[in-house]
């Protein structure tokens, strides 16, 4: 992957960390809070049966706060470091695909081409990163990888769509999916009791008729900068591309 290309997602991560580091040092300053004299409510509070466990927990309230808020930092992290880029749970919902015969050796241009459409495009809320994608953790440990051009909404961020691009002989081999991808909170739970069926934990909720809209748009316009930059590349050639997707959108 090209090294100038940076990553469009670097605000998010910042934010987990700086959330994750509030959390630990807002809990270690509250963990041990100094002890107050029972006066006023408190002396009340004191009286009333349960008091000294409500009190208890009023005292420790911003500990309680601040561990919560370095639960989600955690989770947030492990999402874009462990978790992300490995599509396991993902749903397909639409896809396109083909095989351009004796074009090898073009991937970076149908990469850049297409990263400069959809720039070019101001589609909003939609921002895109190379990464280099596993089907599984165990796998992309041991370098079983293959690099995507993926694209978000941020409006509907568990929508996600990869480009792919890669040699296959002679050949080059392109395709994207429209993927919907199970929230923080099931990927979790999916890697803690493996024995719950990825069926049970994945689900797409129903979208209202705005979103969908929205969700067609982004789709097709991300379909559209990426047959621009195919036929870039066949124009001449006498290949004759099908530009309908595959799946619930239909895009063509």
């Amino acid at each position: 992957m090209p090294k100038h290309i940076k990553s469009v997602f670097l605000k998010e991560k910042i934010f987990s960390i700086v959330i994750t580091v509030i959390g630990i040092a807002g809990t270690y300053f509250c963990s041990s809070p100094p002890p107050s004299p029972p006066t006023g409510a408190n002396a009340y509070l004191m009286m009333v049966p349960g008091g000294n466990f409500i009190k208890v927990i009023l005292d420790h309230s911003l500990s309680v706060f601040f561990a919560i808020l370095t639960i989600y930092g955690i989770l947030k992290i492990l999402d874009w470091t462990l978790f992300a880029n490995v599509l396991k749970n993902e749903k397909i919902i639409d896809r396109w695909s083909t095989l351009i015969q004796n074009e090898q050796g073009k991937m970076e241009q149908v990469y850049k081409d297409t990263e400069d459409n959809i720039k070019k495009s101001e589609a909003p809320y939609v921002k895109y990163e190379r990464v280099k994608i596993s089907a599984s953790f165990l796998k992309g440990l041991f370098g079983n990888k293959r690099v995507y051009l993926k694209v978000i909404n941020q409006k509907y961020k568990s929508y996600k769509i990869y480009v792919g691009a890669r040699d296959y002989g002679n050949n080059l081999d392109l395709c994207w999916y429209l993927t919907y991808e199970p929230g923080l909170i099931s990927r979790i739970l999916e890697k803690l009791l493996p024995f719950l069926s990825s069926k049970k934990l994945v689900w797409i909720p129903k979208l209202d008729l705005f979103a969908q809209q929205d969700l067609s748009s982004y789709t097709t316009v991300v379909h559209h900068c990426f047959m621009e930059a195919v036929e870039k590349i066949t124009k001449g050639t006498g290949q004759v591309i099908d530009r309908k997707s595959k799946g619930f959108l239909g895009i063509s």
